[in-house]
């Protein structure tokens, strides 16, 4: 379907709007860069007890993992309903996935730094 000039397509922060008949366009939502810096040298010992000192994270993904599946489904509910998908919602599903990126990191030797059991970028 092509684009006419009371229909546009905008494209902002990886967020698509679309402004037609007098809709209001959601404000577009800031980007944030979490980057890891790679340290210069890794202690050589510490992946003999990293990934046992993870253990525990494991848990806390399972449960977030269960938690972050309901909440997809609870989301595509609510954008059958609505039409637009739960900020709340989508605000969990990213600090999930950030905290498991977080995790992957450490039990990856990617850095020294034991993950935070927090949501905290």
């Amino acid at each position: 379907m092509a684009a006419t000039s009371s229909d546009a397509t905008i494209r902002t922060n990886d967020q698509r709007t679309t402004t037609n008949g007098g809709r209001a366009a959601p404000v577009p939502r800031p980007i944030h860069l979490t980057r890891l810096a790679y340290p210069e040298q890794l202690e050589r010992w510490k992946p003999l007890y990293k990934w046992f000192l993870a253990i525990p994270q494991y848990f806390v993904l399972a449960g977030l993992f269960v938690a972050a599946c309901l909440g997809i489904v609870a989301g595509s509910f609510v954008v059958l309903l609505t039409g637009e998908y739960p900020e709340a919602i989508r605000d969990f599903l990213v600090s999930a996935y950030r905290y498991a990126l977080r995790v992957e990191a450490y039990v990856g030797l990617l850095t020294d730094r034991y993950p935070p059991f927090n949501f905290a970028a």
